[in-house]
């Protein structure tokens, strides 16, 4: 079960590491119930990953692009959603699209987390999800939209057989290396 309350706090702790990295620290003194030990590693190897190239938050589409994927291929699926979302409400056009599409991505596995029996919902939102990133190949480039939907597609036949565990989540590329 994920805690609502503590879920979103986590995530605001990361919107205030990432507009100052001294407050990256915040993470290394958590602790005191399962889900924010098993998060807490997880942020800090993102925001790792993030300070090692970037002094800040992100300003730029492809830096958003970027840190989504670190925060993805980190299981961090609900941060993931937030973090996109909060770009999608400002954007338009291809981007938008492209955008609704990851945070479709993200949703899909996030509420695995909330109720891993909701594989039917999940799987209509990774679908929605991947037709809008194969829609947006000019902006993604077909590589991306390709890979992502190759990358998914034993998700998808495990999800329609009904047996899926967020183990086997792949780890997703949405951005050029």
């Amino acid at each position: 079960m994920v805690p609502v309350a503590r879920r979103d706090e986590l995530y605001r702790r990361l919107e205030a590491a990432l507009a100052d990295p001294g407050q990256a620290s915040a993470f290394e003194s958590l602790g005191g119930d399962s889900y924010t030990d098993d998060r807490a590693p997880r942020y800090r190897s993102a925001l790792k990953s993030w300070f090692k190239r970037h002094t800040g938050k992100p300003a730029t589409f492809s830096e958003h692009l970027e840190l989504s994927e670190t925060l993805f291929n980190r299981g961090l699926y609900f941060d993931t959603h937030e973090h996109l979302e909060s770009v999608w409400r400002k954007s338009g056009g291809l981007e938008r699209l492209a955008l609704q599409g990851l945070i479709q991505l993200a949703a899909a596995f996030h509420k695995l987390e909330l109720e891993p029996t909701a594989l039917e919902g999940a799987l209509y939102l990774l679908e929605k999800g991947l037709e809008k990133a194969r829609a947006c190949e000019a902006l993604l480039g077909f590589d991306i939209a390709e890979g992502l939907a190759l990358d998914l597609q034993p998700v998808q036949l495990a999800l329609k057989a009904g047996h899926f565990s967020l183990m086997d989540v792949p780890p997703l590329r949405w951005t050029e290396d």
